[in-house]
């Protein structure tokens, strides 16, 4: 007999209300009375049913396989099915065994053939192959074994037929077989990983990079800002589509209404831009002022952070206070070069007696290596640099510095970067800011194109992003999954850029 599915509803219904203990002179609104049902309705689950709608996970048990269209078992390897019980000194069953006693081996073997018998359309078993330490081969339950051999001996042609029904799934989910005939899955990431690995490295040195040339003013190229200048070698991508296409990415991020109780990065860093700042003013932050102002994490977390942060930069502030008791300078450049080249603008990091200074809460990268450079090159070319000064880079991680350069030498460099300059106003260089930099810091080509993918590709253990999730950069590569780094012109320009100026420097 069937149970009807309402009766079985409303039986529910019932047991519900009999949890409901009222007074005799209570009284209770329809709608209170609707809503404390609806709760204890939504609370109720039943465990362990059969036809639980969709697809059912249950243990094998005796007298309960019922027919079912496609029935699966799982786990079926040797160490798992059939079942091995524990022997213990005082069972007597294990001692004296007698015809008729139980035994969980046979018992397990009546339950895979009543399993067998109860599916319908399809019978699906599966077991782990090889081993998750040395990829050793594993083998199956022998009750799987003696149903393969029991299939072959049926058949006119043993082994053919169990050829066909056993499938070798492979280790990885990326693989290209988990995506073709007859093997299919719905995973669309795993599926553009395969992709990806199916593409020859012959096809990605051939990709194609923006080639448009784009018609310049002469006005560019005759009058240069310094500033603009900068703002190009620091990324000559997002210089190009700023100034011709007029597009612009910005990262809002949303507001915090969480207390924090620890530094993130950027925290960190402004933490520490906030110290050197202060420092070089002459001027000195103390805990009670910067928790006034709401830099630090709540309660003794903050005091903890900024006690870090002062100890962990120490030796970075102590090379700061060497230029705190000397006035700073601005010094207008406008060095004339060949071609019809002038650049114009204001440097205002000269400290006189020491010479350019320039120091970032930033790891040493190419932005501020740059930038420091085509100043120091520019004071160089107007001979407005001592002999005895030097030009220093001063970042967390390591001081770089660059001794006097000759004027001639130093109108040619600038020479060459203003062309690179006007190249750049008319098409896209294949230039990156972390790639480009990490390339021209190694001299081995290897090892300097290895470090270059380590710096374009993100990482999931660190929080600073790679080149590839750059928004201009995939604007100007069209979204595509194809690296860049192929390109025969990234080693071209990632030395025009770095190459010579780093030749230059001095570690200190």
């Amino acid at each position: 007999t069937e149970v009807d599915p309402a009766e079985d509803h409303l039986q529910e219904v019932r047991d519900c209300i009999d949890t409901l203990n009222l007074a005799d002179n209570c009284s209770i609104t329809s709608s209170l009375l609707r809503h404390w049902m609806e709760m204890q309705l939504g609370k109720q689950r039943r465990q362990g049913r059969l036809f639980s709608g969709g697809v059912t996970f249950c243990g094998m048990r005796p007298m309960r396989n019922l027919p079912f269209e496609v029935i699966c078992l799982l786990g079926m390897n040797d160490n798992a099915f059939p079942r091995r019980l524990a022997s213990y000194d005082f069972d007597i069953l294990n001692q004296q065994h007698q015809l008729g006693d139980p035994s969980s081996g046979d018992e397990d073997r009546y339950l895979m053939l009543e399993t067998l018998l109860s599916a319908r359309h399809s019978f699906y078993m599966s077991y782990t192959g090889r081993s998750l330490k040395d990829n050793s081969e594993c083998q199956p339950s022998v009750l799987v074994n003696e149903f393969i051999d029991f299939i072959d001996a049926q058949t006119a042609t043993a082994g053919k037929l169990c050829s066909e029904l056993i499938q070798l799934h492979p280790m990885q989910a990326f693989s290209t077989d988990n995506f073709t005939d007859p093997l299919f899955s719905y995973d669309t990431s795993w599926c553009n990983v395969a992709r990806y690995t199916q593409k020859p490295v012959r096809a990605l040195e051939k990709l194609s990079w923006p080639q448009k040339v784009r018609a310049v003013n002469n006005d560019d190229r005759i009058n240069i800002d310094l500033k603009n200048l900068q703002r190009f070698l620091a990324h000559p991508i997002r210089y190009f589509i700023n100034t011709n296409l007029k597009i612009f990415f910005e990262r809002v991020d949303e507001y915090d209404n969480d207390e924090s109780f620890s530094l993130d990065s950027i925290s960190s860093w402004q933490l520490k831009s906030r110290l050197s700042s202060s420092l070089l003013k002459g001027r000195s932050d103390s805990y009670n002022k910067l928790n006034a102002e709401s830099l630090l994490p709540h309660g003794v977390a903050g005091q903890i952070a900024f006690d870090n942060i002062q100890r962990q930069n120490q030796d970075w502030l102590q090379q700061l206070k060497n230029f705190c008791d000397i006035p700073r300078e601005t010094i207008i450049v406008n060095p004339g070069l060949e071609g019809d080249f002038c650049i114009f603008g204001e440097i205002a990091d000269y400290y006189p007696g020491k010479g350019l200074m320039h120091h970032s809460a930033s790891r040493l990268n190419g932005s501020n290596f740059l930038k420091l450079w085509i100043e120091h090159l520019c004071l160089c070319a107007t001979e407005q640099y001592d002999d005895d000064d030097r030009s220093y880079l001063i970042t967390p991680d390591q001081t770089i510095a660059f001794t006097k350069t000759d004027q001639s030498q130093a109108m040619k460099i600038l020479f060459d970067y203003c062309e690179l300059f006007f190249l750049g106003q008319s098409q896209i260089l294949p230039v990156f800011p972390k790639s480009s930099f990490a390339f021209a810091l190694e001299a081995d080509h290897d090892k300097a194109l290895k470090k270059a993918f380590d710096a374009w590709r993100s990482s999931s253990f660190s929080p600073v992003k790679g080149d590839e999730e750059d928004d201009y950069i995939q604007l100007a590569i069209r979204r595509s999954d194809q690296i860049p780094l192929y390109h025969p012109a990234f080693e071209k320009y990632a030395s025009a850029f770095y190459q010579f100026a780093l030749r230059q420097k001095v570690t200190l």
